[in-house]
């Protein structure tokens, strides 16, 4: 549950971390792409997103909204634009997929490429010692 066991799992990570020295970071999970008939994103994670949100601010450790990077970033894309994001494609492009893949949740690489992006200047926009490490 959000606010019951998925909150004490990521207190443990952070704590685990912090005892081997090193920086934990919590990142929500990225968007689903799911767009509902007005073309609006429809929300898929519900409680886990805000979980995470409090867990950070709760532990005083750097977190990183994905969640709402990555949906401004859909809806900058659009239905279609965004399709290429995930792992959205027709038969024929990749051999493990002969009959292609209709998945609104994994990404393909150029989404993760983007969404990795999204991060590292998040990253670089708060500050402190891993913004360094990007320098």
């Amino acid at each position: 549950t959000p606010y019951g066991t998925f909150k004490d799992n990521l207190k443990t990570f952070i704590n685990v971390a912090r005892k081997h020295k090193a920086t934990p970071v919590l990142l929500t999970a990225i968007v689903r792409r799911k767009f509902n008939e007005n073309g609006e994103l429809e929300d898929t994670h519900g409680d886990y997103i805000t979980a995470v949100l409090e867990t950070a601010k709760e532990e005083g450790c750097m977190v990183i909204d994905m969640n709402a990077l990555t949906r401004e970033y859909v809806l900058e894309k659009g239905v279609e634009e965004s399709r290429k994001l995930y792992m959205n494609f027709e038969a024929g492009i990749y051999d493990n997929y002969p009959d292609g893949k209709t998945d609104n949740t994994h990404l393909r690489p150029e989404g993760a490429r983007a969404y990795a992006a999204l991060m590292a200047h998040s990253i670089k926009e708060q500050g402190g010692e891993l913004a360094e490490l990007l320098n």
